[in-house]
């Protein structure tokens, strides 16, 4: 009797595994629309622009974005508007803007410090005319915001007197805090631009991160910079022109390409792994991203080099890293086309080496660009992406998870 009772609980034990498995195994796929509010604060907002995504503690979701005013071009004044949602992006809050006007400031990058709970955002302004480091936060899981003039964030080497450096830096649309390695709980915001060095009148274009302990803000370090071409902004320098010229028709390009805005994400071994734009290719040579690793906690980079499975749309893409069981599903979002549609995730098992895909919009033609990605605290993932070139659609926003991304045939 005792030996049967043993086989009956044995049985079922093996039963309720095969079932929570199968529970577990629940392919997710949700979609929402976040339209377009035309009103804040008496001045008309024409788009939401490039969103970037946090999760408090409390499980709240903050989805931060741009509020161009006026117009969807670049060079619109903007807002930093904020949603939230309490229903994993079901439904969302109303937007309001959490700040003043940021004149010309680039993308947004927004971190949770889990120590504390503390939320940050980084941007750049513009103020009469001077572009500006800054950084604003909330201790109360968004409800309120320091004033972000208040705070300036005194980077090492921004460029000063007889100094290499950045002119401006622009963070781009993700910072992480890091959880694998032996700098646990440093934040590391990546970014880019125009980068000078003593003597030259001209500017390469470089990339970079800067990173910080949270206890110590104050204390920001920059890291080394990739330096990979000469800017695109234009001078009025004939030998600046010249040099620009040259490089853009010459194979010092395939060495050197220019690059842009850029992504980064933690591996499973504590090791950073940046995706960047690429805006030119050299003739007859495939577009391709291109991508750099960190063995030291943003400190340097790695030359960089080309991902030939994943396409060049010369669009922003969003790059997480799912990790289970110390192995990385690398996950990165990103429009298949220049024109800005079909979008795609595609997910790697081999460190980014090499890519799969599977398309998130509706057809081919639906528009996608600016996406970010967050990895909730269930290990689903939320996507944000902007509907129209510019966001002058509003925002969409997907979640789904791992069986849901690999639960079909891949394409390469």
């Amino acid at each position: 009797m005792a030996k049967r009772w043993r086989l009956i609980i044995v049985s079922s034990a093996l039963l309720w595994g095969i079932i929570s498995q199968t529970l577990l195994a629940k392919v997710l796929y949700e979609s929402g629309v976040i339209p377009l509010s035309q009103q804040d604060q008496h001045v008309t907002i024409s788009a939401y622009f490039a969103p970037t995504l946090v999760e408090t503690g409390q499980g709240t979701i903050l989805l931060f974005t741009q509020g161009r005013i006026a117009s969807d071009r670049d060079n619109a004044d903007k807002l930093i508007m904020l949603f939230s949602s309490d229903d994993k992006g079901k439904t969302w809050s109303k937007p309001r803007a959490i700040s003043e006007h940021i004149g010309l400031s680039d993308m947004l990058s927004a971190v949770v410090d889990k120590q504390t709970g503390r939320v940050y955002i980084f941007f750049e302004s513009s103020e009469q005319g001077n572009r500006k480091q800054r950084y604003m936060f909330s201790d109360d899981h968004g409800k309120s915001w320091s004033p972000f003039f208040a705070h300036q964030l005194k980077i090492n080497n921004l460029r000063q007197k007889n100094q290499n450096g950045f002119n401006i830096f622009q963070p781009t649309a993700q910072a992480i805090q890091l959880n694998h390695s032996k700098f646990k709980h440093r934040i590391v915001v990546a970014g880019y631009g125009p980068w000078r060095m003593v003597g030259e009148q001209c500017s390469d274009k470089a990339m970079a991160s800067y990173y910080f302990d949270p206890k110590q803000i104050e204390q920001v370090t920059m890291g080394q910079a990739i330096i990979t071409d000469f800017t695109m902004y234009p001078s009025k320098q004939p030998q600046c022109k010249q040099r620009k010229l040259l490089v853009n028709h010459s194979l010092s390009l395939e060495k050197r390409p220019i690059q842009g805005e850029v992504s980064i994400t933690e591996l499973a071994n504590g090791d950073l792994l940046m995706i960047s734009r690429r805006n030119q290719h050299a003739k007859g040579e495939h577009a391709y991203k291109h991508s750099s690793i960190s063995q030291d906690g943003g400190a340097s980079w790695s030359s960089m080099r080309p991902v030939q499975s994943l396409p060049q749309p010369k669009c922003y893409g969003s790059l997480v890293n799912l990790i289970e069981n110390d192995s990385d599903l690398l996950l990165y979002s990103t429009p298949q086309s220049t024109k800005r549609v079909d979008g795609r995730v595609y997910f790697s098992l081999d460190k980014g080496l090499s890519w799969s895909s599977k398309s998130v919009t509706a057809n081919a033609q639906e528009s996608f660009s600016y996406s970010n990605m967050l990895v909730l605290s269930d290990n689903s993932i939320l996507l944000i992406y902007n509907q129209g070139h510019h966001g002058a659609q509003g925002l969409k926003s997907l979640r789904f998870n791992s069986q849901w991304l690999t639960d079909f045939q891949v394409k390469g």
